[in-house]
């Protein structure tokens, strides 16, 4: 199975879904998951921000078989990255309105 276009998407947004499911599912939906949440959804995003962004450098400075991909696929990524941080802004909006204290205070 090649990933490429669509796939990339679908399976980064699938992940971020099962994570958060288990996340969940372990630990209740309490400030303290959804803090844990936030902090993964925030460093997936920028991992995959990082991986769209710098993909033309990346092919220009260490041209390899893992950065062509990259930048062939760059376009994908970056909605990876938008599902990812629409994950993150909700989780955001949710601590903040379901437990305004911890939020406020951090």
């Amino acid at each position: 199975m090649h990933l490429q276009g669509w796939r990339i998407t679908t399976w980064v947004t699938s992940f971020i879904v099962v994570f958060l499911i288990i996340n969940f599912g372990l630990a209740g939906w309490n400030a303290i998951a959804i803090t844990h949440a936030i902090d993964a959804t925030g460093r997936s995003s920028l991992i995959l921000f990082s991986i769209a962004f710098t993909a033309s450098s990346i092919e220009s400075l260490w041209p390899s078989s893992l950065s062509r991909w990259m930048l062939r696929n760059r376009r994908w990524i970056g909605l990876s990255f938008v599902a990812s941080h629409l994950f993150h802004l909700g989780l955001i909006v949710a601590m903040s309105v379901l437990f305004p204290d911890p939020f406020l205070a951090e």
